[in-house]
């Protein structure tokens, strides 16, 4: 995943935006043939975690598209969800496909890798309590 989705990326459920940003594991990927002559983002820089408008300088967008997001969460804010990040893509899917198809075992299996790295914040607001279940369901394995 891109720093500049953050630019449009909002939360499925409430609406919010933008959403938090925790990186497990980020890749550098080779500088670009062409120069870029504006900035990506027009309302938010991912990379600096920043409203367009409140930056000093102009975003340097060559050094925010050589680096990929391969691990980690983003986070909602108001509604406290939280959305894995899994292999570069973020999983953006409402409550009832999380909980009833197969995507709960893809996220089961996320927590169990990422579980040490998830930030306090999010697992004590997770309100669908897929951390704590997933948590109790890979210790119930064991």
């Amino acid at each position: 995943m891109r720093y500049s989705l953050l630019n449009i990326l909002a939360c499925p459920i409430c609406k919010y935006f933008p959403l938090k940003l925790y990186i497990f594991n980020e890749q550098k990927l080779p500088a670009p043939q062409s120069s870029i002559v504006r900035p990506l983002c027009d309302i938010f820089c991912g990379l600096h975690r920043k409203y367009i408008n409140e930056l000093d300088t102009i975003p340097n967008c060559i050094a925010c598209i050589q680096r990929d997001i391969v691990w980690g969460i983003l986070f909602c804010e108001k509604c406290g969800r939280w959305y894995p990040i899994i292999s570069g893509v973020p999983l953006l899917y409402p409550d009832d496909i999380r909980l009833k198809t197969r995507i709960r075992f893809i996220e089961k299996a996320f927590i169990k890798r990422f579980k040490g790295y998830i930030p306090d914040e999010i697992v004590h607001r997770d309100p669908l309590k897929l951390i704590h279940r997933y948590s109790s369901d890979v210790h119930e394995n064991r």
